[in-house]
């Protein structure tokens, strides 16, 4: 039945009788017996005055009796919740399963309007979750925020998201959606401003996932917007840089930077040398744009300071030491046994000693000055037949004199790529201590060169005989013996402080992965971070193909049978509560 345009029906026909059987108990409670009248003269004016009230009377005389009427609405009620009334409306369909991607890179913080890309991607979230729900959100390494959580769970972790000033990287991140949908029915929905800096065709993507079966929605969360920002810059020398400035929009721009003016026209790039002081420096240029992450640039400019390392040695010509020694940011001194200076030294350094022309108070010198944050390098040679106390992290056993490849193990990032060599003559050594870091072995597993902690310093021991040993020769022999010193001494050269894009992993003695631009100290050490990529900057992409793309989501609305038992029953108990409420007031109860 179809009433003002809705289909109005009823699931239990049979429960009718009960509705009927109320309709009818209303139509005996009119059905009277009909009063015979008799004309009394002297009462003729009195009937003509009840004729003239019967109209208004006749609601009076219906609720003669409350309780009746209340009773009987809470019975249709009922009848009316038996008999199974329902309507059809058109209503969004709810989703079983939703995976929400969305952009929380450096470009999801353009300010669109009155709110951010990112803001603008969880609004639309928020607003299509399903019984199920996932979250991703898309940064250099797409992450899932949340995993198969429920509508409350997943709004409540929606609202502790923030954007971060990484790179965008949205084909993964839609890859990462299919892994973790359940089924194929599975709706998948990307919040972004489809900028993949990886140049990766998104809407390519797209069409591989509906090839599995996925309905894939792509919401486009960007407009066209302004933007002239850092795109790169060069360390000229010690004291300026050479920035690099692109204006991305179709129109001449004016910008200032560090007091000076500069006009860059439509994308063009432009350059400016700026000074440099020591310690931290930000370069911020003067741009009312929409993008502000590529406004500023961090740079630290370290102070100049040497570290202090004392070699050891009764021989004052080996390649280790010409190595050490031509490093810029150390400070070597030469001791000859016997004669030792008093050891306070950043770095001890034991190579080509003769042993026998060490006193023992040396090596509790040496012992001393590892305990307190210093470090000690031990180089192999023949007789070491020393008590060392617990400084020499192997056991050491006969010398062997075959062929064999020294290979990296990889164990430490920054010697990965060292080549090592052949080497004729080494230790048969085993360690002592598990937290011993093997840096290179032979083939046979034998450790050849290792890093170990000893209390607050740190231990390497260089089992290479130079000597029978072409790794002396090679150009990775000055590279490994720098990156060893800057290991041991904490030492940062400005290209390695400076050179850190958000996103990317500094390598300490743990890593750290910075998601935002600016400054970050760690084992006192200082480190700038800067987004500065070209396509990440283009906030204002040209998406080709575009048709399959939407600006807004909205869900699929179809009619719906929505049954009106709850009402009805609602109704009923509110009608019946209202009785007793009366029955008590009249002072029947």
């Amino acid at each position: 039945m179809e009433i003002a345009g809705q289909i109005i029906g009823v699931s239990n026909p049979l429960a009718l009788i009960s509705l009927i059987s109320g309709l009818l108990l209303i139509l005996l409670y009119f059905l009277k017996p009909k009063p015979y009248k008799k004309v009394i003269p002297s009462l003729i004016f009195v009937e003509k005055s009840k004729k003239k009230k019967s109209f208004a009377s006749f609601f009076s005389r219906f609720v003669k009796d409350w309780l009746f009427v209340i009773q009987l609405l809470s019975i249709l009620c009922l009848c009316a919740a038996l008999v199974g009334i329902f309507i059809y409306l058109k209503l969004p369909v709810e989703n079983n399963e939703v995976v929400c991607v969305i952009d929380a890179s450096a470009s999801s913080k353009t300010i669109e309007v009155s709110k951010t890309r990112f803001e603008k991607g969880i609004e639309i979230c928020n607003k299509n979750l399903g019984k199920i729900n996932s979250v991703i959100l898309i940064k250099d390494t797409p992450y899932l925020a949340a995993d198969k959580k429920g509508k409350l769970n997943t709004k409540r972790i929606l609202r502790s998201l923030e954007a971060r000033d990484t790179l965008s990287n949205i084909w993964d991140a839609m890859m990462m959606a299919a892994d973790i949908a359940e089924s194929e029915k599975t709706k998948i929905m990307v919040a972004s401003d489809l900028i993949d800096t990886n140049n990766r065709n998104i809407l390519t993507a797209k069409e591989i996932l509906e090839t599995k079966g996925y309905e894939v929605f792509l919401v486009n969360t960007a407009t066209k917007k302004n933007n002239i920002g850092i795109i790169d810059y060069e360390l000229t020398n010690n004291n300026q840089a050479k920035v690099f400035i692109k204006n991305y929009n179709n129109f001449s721009m004016e910008t200032e930077i560090s007091g000076k003016k500069i006009k860059i026209g439509p994308k063009r790039v432009n350059t400016i040398n700026v000074e440099l002081k020591q310690g931290k420096n930000e370069i911020t240029i003067d741009a009312k744009d929409d993008f502000s992450v590529d406004n500023t640039l961090y740079l630290y400019q370290p102070e100049k300071q040497k570290k202090k390392v004392l070699i050891i040695t009764n021989n004052k010509d080996t390649s280790l030491q010409k190595a050490v020694t031509s490093i810029d940011f150390i400070e070597t001194e030469i001791a000859e046994p016997p004669i030792i200076p008093k050891i306070n030294h950043d770095v001890i350094i034991l190579d080509s000693v003769s042993y026998k022309d060490v006193i023992s108070g040396v090596i509790d010198q040496i012992l001393e000055n590892t305990n307190n944050k210093n470090s000690l390098i031990i180089a192999a040679q023949e007789n070491m037949m020393i008590n060392f106390k617990g400084l020499l992290p192997l056991k050491l056993g006969e010398i062997t004199k075959t062929n064999s490849p020294i290979i990296s193990t990889s164990a430490l990032p920054k010697f990965q790529d060292i080549n090592f060599a052949n080497s004729e003559r080494f230790y048969k050594a085993e360690l002592i201590k598990n937290d011993t870091t093997v840096i290179a072995e032979t083939l046979t597993g034998i450790p050849v060169v290792t890093y170990s902690s000893f209390n607050k310093g740190k231990i390497i021991f260089y089992g290479i005989f130079d000597q029978t040993n072409p790794f002396r020769l090679s150009t990775d022999y000055p590279i490994f013996w720098y990156e060893t010193l800057k290991l041991l001494t904490q030492v940062n050269t400005q290209k390695d402080i400076n050179n850190i894009k958000s996103g990317e992993i500094i390598k300490t003695d743990k890593y750290i992965k910075p998601e935002k631009t600016g400054f970050y100290e760690h084992s006192e050490n200082i480190y700038a971070v800067n987004l500065l990529n070209t396509v990440e900057s283009g906030i204002s992409p040209e998406i080709k193909d575009s048709e399959s793309i939407k600006t807004d989501f909205k869900k699929t609305k179809i009619n719906q049978q929505i049954l009106l038992n709850p009402l009805f029953i609602f109704l009923g108990l509110i009608v019946m509560l209202f009785e007793i409420y009366y029955i008590k007031k009249r002072g029947d109860l």
